[in-house]
């Protein structure tokens, strides 16, 4: 996939250290963006993961040494933690990327200080540093978890698709990457969306999508609203919207409370979130998540991650149906 253009100045490397990669941080608002008639408090949340993230990518564009990735860390605290790791791991990719011959040293020494506590969205980021020098994570696949590596196609997605913008059309996957490749990339997208409509307006933008899919981008989009959280009513939609695709929708949200719960940075809105998206309490979501990675080999698995997530859709459909017949009793 070719590099996206809009959000981010012309690429070039400083005549000192470290590389520079301007991020316009002013156009990642949701009116600067054009996302359109928003309420407030869907605008609110997407401009604080939007600042988080920024600030988190300035961090980790200047970072150096042990003194440099503490301040990262230090950044790394609240609700926002796991966008700021998000936005620090896209610049320690970059600047990794940038340095042939020197493997992920910045990367890995951000992992090591603040991004091992927020794998998820670490790997996120990482997958954003990749689009941006339209570069496939399976480049330094080595230097990655073994299972959420996977979530670096997901930020290459999510980069292209918010990078497009609300005006843009369809992101397009290259036909031959490993159907796990597409699969996860299209998670993304779907997870961009979120951040480029209303919650009321998701469906319509998933469904200008191929059918074959909308269970990705459904996953991508409770993903991305059980991590950043909503309006209950509006999630409520959202899971009417998605139809059949309810239990994808779920899928995301006990992966987006996987990732809060490891950072430890678990909010009622997340738990207001998980409750309406995959009617789970926090306790079991977290504990549906671990069972489903039991005796799971993603180094012998090439698929790992989308065998997981196919054992969390089954968790959630057979939870859902345990509700609809203890409910008939």
């Amino acid at each position: 996939m070719r590099p996206p253009v809009g959000t981010f100045r012309s690429l070039r490397v400083s005549q000192g250290r470290r590389p520079f990669l301007g991020l316009r941080a002013d156009r990642l608002t949701a009116e600067s963006r054009g996302v359109g008639t928003l309420r407030a408090d869907h605008a609110r949340r997407i401009d604080e993961a939007a600042a988080a993230f920024a600030l988190g990518y300035d961090s980790g564009l200047t970072a150096s040494g042990p003194p440099g990735w503490a301040a990262v860390e230090r950044a790394a605290v609240g609700d926002g933690a796991g966008f700021v790791v998000e936005g620090a791991a896209m610049a320690a990719t970059v600047r990794d990327l940038l340095r042939p011959g020197r493997g992920m040293a910045a990367t890995t020494a951000l992992w090591e200080s603040t991004g091992r506590r927020h794998p998820h969205t670490f790997h996120c980021g990482v997958g954003w540093g990749f689009a941006v020098l339209g570069r496939r994570p399976r480049a330094r696949w080595a230097a990655l978890d073994p299972l959420l590596r996977w979530l670096a196609y997901d930020g290459l997605g999510f980069c292209h698709a918010f990078i497009g913008g609300p005006a843009a059309g369809r992101v397009k996957v290259p036909q031959h990457w490993s159907a796990a490749e597409r699969a996860v990339a299209f998670q993304g997208i779907g997870r961009a969306q979120w951040f480029l409509t209303s919650p009321r307006g998701v469906g319509d933008r998933i469904r200008a999508y191929p059918a074959h899919v909308h269970q990705d981008l459904w996953a991508g989009v409770g993903l991305a609203a059980g991590y950043a959280g909503g309006d209950p009513r509006d999630l409520a939609a959202l899971v009417d919207d998605a139809g059949a695709a309810a239990a994808d929708l779920a899928v995301g949200a006990v992966c987006a409370a996987a990732a809060r719960h490891h950072g430890e940075v678990w909010t009622d809105t997340a738990d207001a979130a998980l409750d309406v998206l995959a009617r789970l309490g926090h306790r079991a979501a977290i504990e549906l998540h671990d069972a489903c990675l039991a005796d799971l080999d993603p180094v012998a698995e090439p698929e790992a991650y989308l065998t997981w997530r196919a054992r969390v859709r089954s968790g959630v459909v057979d939870a859902a149906a345990s509700r609809t017949n203890g409910a008939r009793a």
